[in-house]
């Protein structure tokens, strides 16, 4: 089950300093994986290593994260890796019936609009690496939620993706 706990932990780890922007998108990238694999439907887990493409869209759709455009960059990777989700869900979660759709959550296009004010107030009350991304964290875990599966047979029953 998604949750900000696994989320923060995640970019808390993995989110460092580092040399070269495509070393931070990788780095995102491997933490916002490793969180969605905790998601599921009906209580069915993600099947293993079945995110790469996905993780593979973010990581093509992030880009300009150095140019003080981190928001715009992490929504565009979320959008693309759920975009992704959407395409190669069969392969991610094995149900039976068997999956017909996956709808992402609705709120994804306000991902860069919600971060500006928490990187400010990050930068403002001077946070450490890991608050600053427990407080990221926080207000972007929500924004994951309300994805919708469709289980089989048409015209399907909408699951939650949790």
């Amino acid at each position: 089950m998604l949750t900000s706990t696994k989320m923060s932990n995640e970019f808390s780890d993995k989110m460092i300093p580092v040399d070269s922007e495509s070393t931070g998108i990788n780095n995102f990238a491997t933490s916002f994986e490793n969180y969605f694999y905790e998601s599921t439907i009906a209580g069915i887990p993600v099947n293993e290593l079945s995110l790469e493409p996905c993780t593979n869209a973010l990581k093509s759709a992030m880009t300009s994260v150095a140019l003080n455009d981190a928001g715009l960059a992490m929504q565009s990777g979320i959008i693309a890796f759920w975009t992704m989700v959407s395409s190669v869900f069969l392969t991610i979660w094995t149900t039976s019936p068997p999956l017909i759709a996956v709808i992402p959550p609705i709120n994804l296009s306000t991902i860069n609009a919600t971060l500006q004010s928490v990187f400010a107030s990050n930068k403002e009350n001077s946070l450490n690496k890991n608050d600053s991304w427990n407080a990221i964290s926080n207000v972007l875990h929500p924004l994951q939620l309300g994805g919708i599966a469709k289980i089989g047979p048409t015209p399907g029953v909408d699951t939650p993706i949790l």
